[in-house]
């Protein structure tokens, strides 16, 4: 159907709102319905809390102390003669039912097409079901909202193409990913009418019809993409807006709650999917879900609409199995399908370019365990890897995806081997062709870097080797070298060594080229890769704090040699 234009416009506004306005006479239950809705939800619960006081099935291994937390892989005995993980030909899929999909966030950081078909050939090999894309405003979007397009940031409509055929060539399913809740800074930015306030566009505004329309259309669009897709998750996790009651005022002037205006929210965005694409299911994050009272959300119509998407990370730090399993209990008596997420990306710290290998294990390794313990009626559909590029619209880019391929690799071997071990760490190795272990801590610095042969290995390399020259900068910056013999208080009391000073600036100068070289380098490798727009600011993130430091040391210092040359 074309939507985009005339009298197809109009006609396809008319259907849908009429289509609309069905769906909507089956939001009130009768009291049958609502009746038996709670007593299901309350005995959920109580199941829920029986498993909860259970012994999980890997602590029987090993028993903790009360009150303390252990890892998981700590509890394993890997010289069991149950399973010797060293024996590559027993490392079989231990959930083999259970669908795995790689979250690609194209938002920021977006990569070539050649490099994206590159990339599906390693997931292919892994052994993924799918890919998550995260379009935000790098999809092609038209007509009334080819505004959140632009050239130097948005794939074209070929290149669109192009994408969904290599997966499709590749046997990965594509679900698309677009969030019409949260992180909408990418539209709000352009358009006033969508903000909760002039000063609040972190989220669409949820009593807005002006928002209602824009969704429509954009999912619209997004749909009329992806014909083969069977799911589209459209995000909602946290609504930051009306859980700092900044809606407070509206929200009580249509006597509703918080939580009500979410749900009905969420309801009417899948109903709109369901008109727009009848035999695609819809996706959330679970964020904001988890925190609703069990009897309000079977008593909603929304859950009828949603499979939902547990995270397993939160604010840097992430729930470990037994926390991820009671969401499993919470949620598996009212939703259809359960998806369970874990990051292989970024991590604590936002600027930090190298994924932390063991962390991101370590949780698959959670997730694993949660989804073997969990009961029967919660349906887990999948397991998703998240690799956001950033954590909102206004802030930087996070670790790159050929950067993060080694600790994608790794958590995914977790994922189906259901522990992370030497055998997983070396299997992921030679997967992605290093000579020797991947690196699995960053600090401290510098380390030895092991090549590897995967798509945007250089990339990883010349990151490692950058990481490395910056660890020493800092180190000798901030450390004795430089400040015991070079600081304010000597230069003003006429105590700097010419020997030590001498020795100090030959020392900048030399990490000064080194760090041009290194540069020099990724930066080539880089634009293999990425256009002009992202390795500038990939550069001034990661480099350019680092360069201003040692060419004001530089100039300080060298500046001070010769003022000392010349009273010899």
């Amino acid at each position: 159907m074309n939507i985009k234009c005339g009298n197809y416009r109009i006609q396809y506004e008319l259907e849908l709102n009429w289509q609309i306005d069905i769906l909507e006479k089956e939001k009130t239950f009768d009291r049958v319905e609502l009746a038996k809705r709670i007593a299901a939800a309350r005995k959920a619960e109580k199941e829920s809390n029986q498993a909860i006081g259970s012994q999980l099935s890997w602590e029987g291994l090993v028993a903790p102390l009360p009150g303390s937390h252990q890892p998981v892989h700590d509890l394993f005995n890997t010289d069991s003669d149950e399973l010797d993980m060293e024996n590559q030909d027993q490392l079989v899929d231990q959930l083999p039912d259970i669908k795995r999909f790689v979250h690609v966030d194209l938002a920021a950081g977006r990569p070539s097409v050649e490099y994206l078909k590159e990339f599906f050939k390693v997931l292919k090999d892994i052994g993924a079901s799918g890919i998550f894309l995260e379009w935000e405003q790098t999809f092609p979007y038209g007509g009334e909202i080819s505004f959140l397009s632009s050239p130097e940031r948005s794939y074209s409509r070929s290149e669109l193409d192009e994408i969904l055929k290599s997966a499709q060539e590749n046997k990965l399913e594509v679900i698309p990913l677009i969030d019409v809740c949260t992180n909408a800074e990418f539209a709000t930015k352009h358009k006033s009418e969508l903000k909760i306030s002039p000063t609040c566009f972190m989220d669409f505004h949820p009593l807005s019809e002006d928002t209602n329309k824009f969704v429509r259309t954009l999912l619209s669009e997004i749909l009329q993409a992806h014909p083969l897709s069977s799911w589209i998750h459209i995000g909602c996790g946290l609504f930051k807006s009306i859980s700092r009651n900044i809606l407070a005022k509206e929200i009580h002037a249509r006597n509703t709650t918080t939580t009500g205006v979410y749900l009905d929210y969420i309801e009417d965005v899948g109903k709109t999917i369901k008109v727009l694409a009848p035999n695609v299911r819809a996706l959330v994050w679970d964020d904001t879900l988890r925190n609703v009272n069990n009897e309000v959300l079977i008593g909603h119509k929304a859950p009828d609409y949603f499979d939902v998407v547990i995270k397993n990370e939160r604010f840097g730090g992430y729930l470990d199995a037994r926390a991820t399993l009671k969401l499993l209990n919470f949620h598996g008596k009212i939703f259809e399908g359960i998806w369970i997420a874990t990051s292989f990306k970024c991590g604590q710290d936002v600027l930090d370019p190298l994924p932390d290998v063991k962390r991101n294990a370590a949780q698959a390794e959670e997730l694993f365990q949660a989804a073997k313990n969990a009961p029967e009626y919660a349906n887990i559909i999948g397991f998703v890897l998240t690799g956001k590029s950033r954590y909102t619209h206004f802030a930087a880019m996070c670790s790159l995806l050929p950067i993060s391929l080694p600790s994608l690799v790794t958590s995914f071997k977790t994922t189906i081997r259901r522990a992370f071990t030497t055998s997983v760490l070396w299997e992921s190795s030679r997967e992605l062709g290093f000579q020797g272990q991947i690196p699995t801590v960053n600090r401290p610095r510098p380390q030895a870097v092991v090549p590897g042969n995967f798509p945007g290995s250089e990339i990883w390399r010349s990151t490692q080797l950058l990481e490395n020259v910056k660890g020493k900068i800092h180190s000798f910056l901030e450390g004795p070298n430089y400040n015991s013999f070079f600081n304010k208080h000597l230069v003003k009391t006429g105590r700097v060594s010419y020997f030590r000073l001498e020795t100090i600036v030959k020392e900048l100068k030399s990490l000064t080229s080194e760090l041009k070289n290194i540069k020099d380098t990724l930066v080539v490798e880089l634009l293999k890769i990425y256009n002009d727009h992202v390795v500038n600011e990939w550069i001034v993130e990661q480099i350019q704090k680092e360069e201003k430091q040692l060419e004001e040391k530089t100039s300080a210092t060298s500046n001070y040699l010769a003022k000392m040359n010349k009273e010899l």
